[in-house]
């Protein structure tokens, strides 16, 4: 086909109208179809193959949306694990740079300690209460002291919230008291709960 035919063809279709589709005797065409096998192939084979690129375009796409839904709920799922474990991973360093606390042995000693470093007396305890729960084990004690004055008392106190240990005080209850040694004393009651984390 030369360029003065390809020129002619396109002239002829420029002057082509949509509204001359109307006026196509389809008897006539299907006539002339049937006559000719070939061309016949052809518009079925035509036809085929652009429904079956349809039907493959749609399936695609259905499929296309089905993986980008399944991707971002990986995504989601990836990113949960994610912060699940670097949450994991700050509570293991967290707790392994607590100090692990005293056991429920050596509390008397300990506290025995901080109180002749305190200019205290120790008088009485009371045995320790135990609480074994998930992550820490939890000890109370109840000790009644006497101090010479309230510095010393507060001092004491101080100490044992501040010890290296995991230690509470929980409840202090303090009165003068002139009556056991003849000198004016301070008598307190504390209660202190010391913990002991589980590692």
């Amino acid at each position: 086909m030369g360029i003065k035919e390809i020129t002619k063809s396109l002239y002829e279709l420029s002057k082509f109208d949509i509204n001359d589709l109307q006026n196509i005797d389809l008897t006539k065409l299907r006539d002339e179809l049937f006559q000719r096998k070939d061309i016949l192939a052809n518009v079925i084979l035509v036809t085929v193959t652009i429904g079956a690129v349809i039907f493959l375009n749609m399936q695609g796409k259905a499929n296309l949306q089905e993986l980008r839904s399944n991707t971002e709920k990986l995504e989601e799922k990836l990113t949960a694990l994610n912060e699940f474990q670097a949450a994991e991973k700050n509570l293991a360093e967290f707790t392994s740079s607590l100090s692990a606390g005293i056991p429920n042995e050596r509390l008397i000693s300990v506290l025995n300690d901080l109180a002749v470093v305190n200019n205290i007396q120790i008088v009485a305890f009371s045995p320790s209460q135990k609480e074994n729960l998930n992550l820490y084990e939890l000890s109370r004690i109840r000790i009644d002291i006497l101090a010479k004055d309230y510095t010393d008392l507060w001092r004491f106190v101080r100490n044992i919230e501040h010890a290296e240990y995991h230690f509470l005080v929980e409840d202090l209850g303090a009165q003068m008291d002139s009556a056991t040694t003849g000198q004016s004393n301070i008598r307190a009651s504390i209660q202190i709960a010391a913990i002991l984390i589980k590692k």
